[in-house]
C-alpha cells in the first residue's frame, strides 16, 4: 500500500472480468503469490481478482500496516487490498493479534463494489465458518481467540458451537505476553469428540506450509528499500490497460548490483509495479503505452509502497510525484519550511494544508497571519512544528516571523545564550512557557520578567500565540526535575553550567561495598572517589545512631583510614550546593535499605504519608529538622515531640503539612499506639500508601508501603472501591483488557494508590483478606446496609440500551437503576444515588432523586412513604 495513502483502505482500480483471467494466465502473480509457470497440458489456477471475492471466503492475506487500534490493512493476492476494522471497543487493540508482515487466513465479511472495498476479519467465528469438530485432528492448524485466563493456562474460542478448546501454559513458545480478546493461529495437540475438546499450543514450527515465493519461505530475503527514486529501472513487461513492471537486475538491500545476501545467495530482484495512472501519460492507451515503453528501457522511478503478499513495490513516473518533498508523515522534516502549499479546508479550529500527495498539516488559528488570506485554495509558506508519523499527524506554523527564522529544535543542541524565536502557549501568575519546534519548550520566571522587563503580572502584559525572542539561560535542575529556563533579556549573558563528568554519581545511585576509596579527611568532611568520580560526605553520615552526637567523628574515625575502601553499601542523596556536580553519600544502613521510602522531591509527598529521613539539627525553639534527599527538609515542632530527637538518628516521621510554594514541610512522630491503630483491622483505618503488584479487571493486588499488617495476609483493591484517573486501556495480570472506560485503566504494576483505607477484613483458616478503597466514604460491603434512604456511589458495570444499567457499589452488591432514575448511565462512570427499594437483596436506586434531595455519600435522605 503506497505509503503516501489515506488513512482508509485506497480504492480498488476498475479491472474488468476479460484482464482478469488474462492475469489469471499471464501474470507472475498468482492466486498464494506464488510464482507458477503455467503448462497448457496440465489445469491452471485462476488468479484471485475483486470481481471473484464475496462474502464468507477465506483468504491468504499478510499484514500490510496497521494504522491505529481500530484499523489494519492488509495485502491480499495479485494487489488487492483489504482491511479489519475493531468494531468492538471492549476488544484489545488490533495490534494485539496482527503483527506487520504476518501472513495468515481471513474471512471476507463485506464486499463493496461501488467502493472496491473488502473488509476482512480474523476472528475463528469467522475463519472456522464451517468447521466440524469430526474434521479437526492433531497437527492441524486453526484460529483460536483468548476467551478468558485460567492457573495452568488459558480458555479459547473456536467459533464453534459447543465447542471448548484450552491452552496450556506449559505449551506457550512465545515471547509476547497472551491477552484476552486476542485471536491466533494455533496448532491442535490433542481433540476429544467425547468431551467436545481440544487443547492447542502456538508453537507453529513442526507444520509444513507449501509456497514457492521466496519472500515467503525465506522472510530475509525481501530486503528492498521502500522509499526514494529508483534511475536505471528497466521495464520487464507491459500489462494492458493495467501498467508497467520494471526491475532492476540483482539489486537488493546494498543497492549494487549482484549483491548477496549473509546466506551467500544472490540478492532479490527489485520489481516495480506502476500503475497506468501513474505513468505520467495522457494518453494511456495500449498502444500509446507500449510505444513509450518498451521491453528494456530504463526510467526513473519514485517508490510509494510495499505490498508484502506478493512482494513487489508499487511506483510512479510523474514528475510532481518524483520531485515531491514529502510523499508520507516520514518524510517531513521537523522545522523544514515548505513553501506555496494549498490550504484544502477551513474551519473553526484553523486551516489544513496540503505537503504531499494524502499527507496534511494542521495550522491553528494562533498560527495563522491575516483572516482575509485563508480561503481554500490560497498558497502559503508554512513550517513544521511537530510530527507523529504513525499518528499521522503534523502541526504547523503560518507566521511569517516563525516561519522565516531557526527555531529552538531540542533541548541537547542548545548551548547557553543561544536565542531563537517562539511563541508564547501559557501565562499564568509563574511567568511564561514559550514553545518552538518539536514541542521543545521553556519557562521565563516571573521574577526574571520583573527584574528585566519591569513587568508586574504576566497576564496582562503577555497573551498566549504572542511571538517573542528567547534567550536559553541552562537547564534549571532544581528538586531532581529538568526544565529549560528562558529569558527575554538578549543583551544579559549567563555563565554555562559546569559539565557532568560521564558515568558521574546521580541522586539515588546505590554503591557497593569497597568501591569508593577514602582520598582525604579534613574537618569535618571525608572525600572519596569511585567508578562515577569524586564524592563526599560528613562523619554524621554513617550511623543510624550515635552514643555521643555531639562528636560523630570519635566514633567514626575507628572505622574509616585515608587510602582504605569504604566497607558499606553508600547511597547517593543530594549534590553539593556549592559545587553542585560533587555528589554527597551516606552510608546509613536504615536509610539505604529503606530507600525507596525517602523522599526526593515535594511532588511526592501528601500529608499522611511515613517516610524515612534523619535529624539533621535541632533548634531548641524551634523543633528539629529532618532530612531527606535533594536536601529537602522538614521540621518536627517542639510541641510535636520534636524536642524528644537525638540529632543524626534515622527515624521515621508523618507528615502533616507540606507548604509546595515556600517549601516548607511539617511532620510528627508516629507513636506505637498510633501505628498499631494504623495496621489494624479496623474498618475506616488509614494504611497510608500502598504498591499495586498485581492488576485484573476485577480486583488490584497490593503491598503497603508505610508498615505492614501482623500476620498472613492478602491485600487488594476492588474496582468499585477506587477512583483515579482514566488511561488509554491496558492488559492486566491475567491477560485480560482493561478498557479505557474501566476504574483501573490509569493503573498499572508499580503504580502507588495514596491514602487507602479498610474497607473490610475476612480471615479464612490462617490468611486474611483485606479490602481497601481510596474513596472519601467507605460504601458498605452487606446488602442489609443499602436499606432505603441511604445515599451511595458505585460503578457502571453493565449499560443496557434502553432499559437502566447494573451499578457495583461493593465486592458484593450490584444494584439496579432504570432508564428514568439515571441521568447518565455509561459504563464505567461513577455515579452517586439514593438506595429507593431493597426487596431481600433486590436493590434499585436513583441518581435523579440524589441530585433532588442534595444527597451526600455516606448520609440519608428522606423519600417520604416510598419503601
Amino acid at each position: 500500500m503506497p505509503a503516501a495513502s489515506t488513512a482508509f483502505p485506497p480504492k480498488r482500480r476498475k479491472v474488468d472480468r476479460a484482464v482478469e483471467e488474462m492475469i489469471s494466465k499471464t501474470s507472475r502473480h498468482t492466486m498464494g503469490g506464488g510464482n507458477v509457470k503455467h503448462d497448457e497440458r496440465t489445469s491452471t489456477i485462476e488468479g484471485i481478482g475483486f470481481s471473484r471475492l464475496d462474502k464468507g471466503m477465506k483468504v491468504l492475506g499478510a499484514v500490510n500496516q496497521i494504522f491505529s487500534d481500530d484499523l489494519v490493512t492488509v495485502s491480499l493476492p495479485n494487489g488487492l487490498v483489504g482491511y479489519v476494522m475493531r468494531r468492538d471497543k471492549s476488544e484489545p487493540p488490533l495490534e494485539v493479534s496482527l503483527k506487520v508482515g504476518t501472513m495468515m487466513a481471513f474471512a471476507v465479511l463485506s464486499v463493496s463494489r461501488t467502493e472496491k472495498r473488502v473488509e476482512l476479519s480474523v476472528s475463528p467465528t469467522h475463519v472456522n465458518r464451517g468447521l466440524t469438530l469430526d474434521q479437526i485432528s492433531a497437527g492441524q492448524v486453526v484460529r483460536v481467540k483468548v476467551e478468558g485466563s485460567e492457573d495452568h493456562g488459558w480458555s479459547c474460542g473456536l467459533g464453534m458451537a459447543g465447542v471448548k478448546c484450552f491452552f496450556p501454559r506449559k505449551l506457550y513458545t512465545g515471547s509476547s505476553k497472551v491477552t484476552v480478546g486476542m485471536s491466533l493461529d494455533a496448532v491442535v495437540v490433542k481433540s476429544s469428540r467425547e468431551a467436545r475438546m481440544v487443547s492447542v499450543t502456538d508453537d507453529l514450527g513442526s507444520q509444513i506450509g507449501i509456497t514457492v515465493q521466496p519472500h515467503h519461505v525465506d522472510p530475509g530475503c525481501s530486503q528492498f528499500n521502500l522509499k526514494g527514486v529508483r534511475p536505471g529501472m528497466m521495464v520487464e513487461r507491459v500489462e494492458p490497460k493495467i501498467g508497467v513492471w520494471f526491475r532492476v537486475p540483482g539489486k537488493g538491500a546494498a543497492g549494487t548490483v549482484g549483491n548477496k545476501r549473509k546466506s551467500g545467495t544472490p540478492a532479490p530482484d527489485e520489481i516495480v509495479f506502476v500503475h497506468v495512472s501513474d505513468l505520467g501519460l495522457t494518453d494511456s492507451s495500449d498502444t500509446t503505452v507500449r510505444k513509450n515503453f518498451p521491453t528494456g528501457k530504463e526510467a526513473v522511478v519514485r517508490i510509494l509502497g510495499h505490498h508484502k503478499m506478493d512482494d513487489w513495490l508499487k511506483g510512479s513516473l510523474k514528475k510532481e510525484i518524483i520531485e515531491a518533498k514529502v510523499l508520507d508523515y516520514g518524510d517531513i522534516q521537523v522545522g523544514e519550511r515548505y513553501r506555496g502549499v494549498p490550504i484544502v479546508k477551513q474551519g473553526d479550529y484553523g486551516v489544513v494544508v496540503k505537503l504531499g500527495e494524502g499527507v496534511n498539516a494542521m495550522v491553528s488559528n494562533i498560527h495563522l497571519k491575516g483572516k482575509n488570506q485563508n480561503k481554500v485554495g490560497t498558497k502559503m509558506d508554512v513550517k513544521a512544528l511537530t510530527v507523529d508519523a504513525d499518528g499521522r499527524r503534523c502541526m504547523a506554523t503560518a507566521r511569517r516571523e516563525l516561519v522565516k527564522e531557526d527555531m529552538f529544535a531540542s533541548y541537547q543542541e542548545m548551548d547557553v545564550n543561544d536565542v531563537s524565536t517562539g511563541f508564547i502557549t501559557k501565562v499564568d501568575a509563574k511567568g511564561i512557557v514559550v514553545t518552538f519546534v518539536n514541542n521543545t519548550h521553556g519557562t521565563v520566571p516571573a521574577t526574571a520578567l520583573a527584574e528585566e522587563q519591569g513587568v508586574e503580572d504576566p497576564k496582562v502584559n503577555y497573551k498566549v500565540g504572542e511571538i517573542v525572542k528567547a534567550r536559553f539561560t541552562g537547564m534549571n535542575v532544581k528538586g531532581g526535575g529538568g526544565r529549560m529556563g528562558l529569558s527575554l533579556d538578549l543583551k544579559k549573558k549567563s555563565k554555562p553550567a559546569e559539565k557532568a563528568p560521564s558515568g558521574a554519581y546521580e541522586v539515588g545511585d546505590l554503591i557497593v561495598e569497597k568501591e569508593l576509596t577514602i582520598v582525604s579527611i579534613e574537618g569535618g568532611e571525608i572525600a572519596m572517589e569511585g567508578k562515577g568520580g569524586s564524592c563526599k560526605c560528613g562523619f554524621e553520615a554513617f550511623k543510624d545512631k550515635y552514643s555521643n552526637p555531639s562528636e560523630p567523628s570519635a566514633e567514626v574515625k575507628k572505622e574509616i583510614k585515608v587510602g582504605k575502601k569504604v566497607k558499606a553499601q553508600g547511597l547517593v542523596v543530594s549534590k553539593d550546593k556549592k559545587y553542585p556536580h560533587t555528589p554527597i553519600v551516606t552510608f546509613r544502613k536504615q536509610i539505604v535499605l529503606e530507600r525507596a521510602e525517602v523522599p526526593r522531591a515535594l511532588k511526592s509527598l501528601t500529608a499522611g504519608d511515613i517516610v524515612t529521613g534523619w535529624v539533621a539539627n535541632k533548634v531548641a525553639a524551634h523543633g528539629a529538622f529532618v532530612r531527606f534527599m535533594n536536601h529537602h527538609t522538614a521540621l518536627v515542632p517542639a510541641l510535636k515531640g520534636g524536642g524528644e530527637l537525638q540529632l543524626y538518628d534515622t527515624i521515621r516521621v508523618k507528615i502533616s503539612k507540606i507548604d509546595a510554594k515556600g517549601g516548607k514541610i511539617l511532620c510528627t512522630i508516629p507513636k506505637t499506639s498510633s501505628m498499631e491503630k494504623m495496621f489494624s483491622k479496623a474498618v475506616g483505618s488509614a494504611v497510608g500508601k500502598v504498591e499495586v503488584v498485581d492488576l485484573k479487571k476485577e480486583r488490584a493486588y497490593v503491598k503497603m508501603l508505610d508498615g505492614r499488617f501482623p500476620g498472613k495476609c492478602r491485600i487488594r483493591v476492588h474496582m468499585s472501591m477506587f477512583e483515579g484517573d482514566k488511561g488509554k486501556g491496558i492488559v492486566g495480570g491475567d491477560g485480560e483488557f482493561i478498557p479505557p472506560s474501566h476504574p483501573f485503566s490509569g493503573l498499572k504494576v508499580g503504580s502507588v494508590i495514596r491514602n487507602a483505607t479498610i474497607a473490610s477484613a475476612d480471615t479464612v483458616e490462617d490468611l486474611t483478606y483485606i479490602d481497601l478503597t481510596n474513596l472519601d466514604s467507605v460504601p458498605p460491603m452487606d446488602v442489609e446496609k443499602f436499606s432505603v434512604g441511604v445515599c451511595v456511589s458505585g460503578v457502571v458495570e453493565e449499560a443496557l440500551k434502553g432499559k437502566g444499567c447494573h451499578i457495583r457499589c461493593s465486592p458484593g452488591v450490584k444494584v439496579w437503576g432504570s432508564r428514568t432514575e439515571m441521568v447518565s448511565a455509561e459504563e464505567g462512570d461513577r455515579v452517586k444515588v439514593v438506595v429507593t427499594k431493597n426487596n431481600e437483596g433486590k436493590i434499585n436506586v436513583s441518581e435523579r432523586k440524589f441530585e433532588a434531595l442534595k444527597g451526600s455519600v455516606g448520609g440519608t435522605v428522606e423519600l417520604g412513604d416510598r419503601k
